[in-house]
């Protein structure tokens, strides 16, 4: 059973939106209206169907480049109304949908209040969460301390630490940490070291009981004590991460003998560490290429910020609790996982777009913003809107999208040719035909582009 995947490309500067709601296009969109077509051209991408092993390009902070004409101006809603009608629903899908201008005034829904199974739009409710409690500016540390004769290797829940430097990328990695701590041992006057490691940020089990052994092929096993994760549903995350950090250690010439499970001590002295990229990057990153690792190391995060232990349950408690807060929560809806790999997940489509709002109108929320995947452009729709029924959506379309075996979903916002700026939420469940539900997202994405 294959499942959701992201699509590694090259990342592009992206959307900013100010406090004021002026809407920032994607630059490479604005470079194509400027040379006289408003429509970038296709790019093409590689399908990764294991974005947690390659988590691509460092994420950029958006540029600036052109406000739209007037993203205040009031839509068509008549002639949105008559197209969506005449797209019609597909026979026998479930279908939900929402449509708003900014303000939330409701142009146009069909079952916008009925839960559904949203897949990798789920995404930007976990990161809503994870941004509202840490803030953009927040970055996870990776340590090592000294615990009598041993050091321990400590996870602070970096997503995107790697094992080795990726210079000019900003993320940490365990080579700088490696060669930090044997800077530390050597001064010591040692050599050799033990090495325990310390995972307990995060609560077992690491593997969602909610996933099939087969959904290791689109996350590993999640620890707050991972790099370049990798392994099937049986994996011990931790375990393999400071098997990696020995060889590193090494390396640097140190030599480790056991290595095993350990807890540091709470007055341990700090001997080296490394700090991962800004929270609001690392949410950038997870919405484009649909990193389902990333997603759910978030996911324990908001339960930590939370005062929780970061396990499953406790996210999943967290998570409720903040969409309750801020009004995104209805009967209808349930948490299971942070990624929407779980099938468990029930999102609504008002729900979603009411979500999409919240981050357009909080600040300290845009990064969910910039980090939707742009049509034709990058991240998960850099291959899509490619029919003359769909082109309209090219880069003016922000949106993340949701892939799993029977759903299809598509959450974000358009710029349209009015000026105005509508959000929007589809969601179709129980498929049986996969393209013709990615076209009828992008024809629907494409009518609020074109209107």
């Amino acid at each position: 059973m294959r499942m959701a995947t992201g699509t590694v490309s090259k990342i592009v500067s992206r959307i900013a939106v100010s406090v004021l709601g002026v809407l920032v296009l994607a630059s490479a969109g604005v470079v194509a209206a400027s040379t006289g077509g408003w429509w970038p051209a296709s790019s093409t991408a590689t399908l990764n169907p294991s974005p947690y092993l390659d988590p691509g390009p460092t994420p950029v902070p958006p540029a600036v480049a052109a406000s739209p004409v007037n993203p205040t101006v009031a839509p068509d809603t008549a002639a949105i109304r008559q197209k969506m009608v005449a797209l019609g629903i597909l026979p026998g899908i479930k279908t939900a949908y929402s449509i708003t201008d900014i303000t939330g005034q409701v142009i146009v829904d069909h079952d916008s209040t009925v839960g559904a199974i949203p897949a990798s739009s789920w995404k930007i409710m976990s990161s809503l969460a994870i941004l509202s409690a840490l803030g953009s500016d927040h970055r996870f540390t990776t340590s090592v301390v000294a615990s009598g004769d041993e050091i321990v290797l400590v996870g602070g829940g970096d997503p995107l630490l790697t094992t080795v430097d990726h210079p000019g990328s900003g993320r940490a990695s365990l080579q700088s940490l490696a060669e930090q701590t044997a800077k530390a041992i050597i001064a010591s006057g040692r050599g050799t070291v033990t090495l325990g490691y310390d995972d307990s940020l995060f609560a077992p089990p690491q593997w969602h009981p909610s996933w099939p052994p087969e959904y290791a092929y689109d996350v590993a096993p999640i620890s707050a004590l991972s790099a370049d994760p990798d392994g099937d549903s049986t994996t011990d995350t931790s375990k393999q991460t400071a098997l990696a950090f020995k060889s590193q250690l090494e390396l640097a010439g140190i030599s480790v003998g056991d290595v095993h499970p350990a807890r540091a001590p709470a007055a341990a002295e700090t001997l080296a560490s490394v700090d991962s990229l800004p929270l609001g990057q690392i949410v950038r990153h997870v919405l484009e290429v649909s990193d389902n690792f990333g997603a759910e190391v978030l996911f324990r995060q908001v339960s930590v910020a939370d005062g929780g232990d970061g396990s499953i349950t406790s996210a999943q408690k967290s998570l409720t609790a903040y969409l309750t807060n801020r009004g995104l929560w209805s009967g209808s809806m349930a948490v299971s996982d942070g990624s929407g790999l779980s099938l468990g997940d029930q999102a609504t489509a008002a729900g979603l777009a009411q979500a999409i709002r919240v981050a357009w109108d909080d600040p300290k929320l845009r990064d969910v913003l910039a980090g939707l995947p742009v049509a034709g452009v990058d991240g998960t729709l850099n291959d899509r809107f490619d029919d003359a029924d769909e082109t309209a959506g090219r880069g003016v379309v922000h949106a993340k999208t949701g892939t799993h075996d029977t759903v299809r979903s598509m959450t974000g916002f358009v710029q349209t040719r009015s000026g105005s700026v509508l959000v929007f939420s589809f969601i179709l469940n129980d498929l049986t035909n996969h393209a013709d539900a990615t076209n009828w997202l992008d024809q629907a994405a494409a009518i609020l582009a074109s209107s």
